[in-house]
């Protein structure tokens, strides 16, 4: 059995992991607490997956960049060895 708290507005007793009183609707600071704390930490393991997720992308994208930089360079350096040679 879930541990009982009393309220401390109406003195109804109810389950501590609720963060109301279900008979007057008085907030539980701890549970209220407990509550919290829980969606935050939702909300860091999302943010947290997102910040992976973007690092990807533009590692990706640099990738990307570097290679089209490196064709650049050659092509010229090969036009230039073309024209000395010529």
């Amino acid at each position: 059995m879930e541990k009982m708290i009393e309220c401390a507005s109406c003195g109804a007793s109810f389950e501590a992991s609720l963060v109301r009183c279900p008979y007057c609707g008085t907030s539980d600071a701890e549970a209220a607490e407990k509550e919290y704390m829980d969606q935050l930490e939702d909300v860091r393991q999302e943010v947290e997956e997102d910040l992976k997720e973007a690092d990807k992308a533009v590692s990706g994208s640099i990738s990307k960049v570097v290679i089209s930089f490196g064709i650049v360079v050659v092509a010229f350096l090969l036009l230039v060895f073309v024209k000395i040679i010529l």
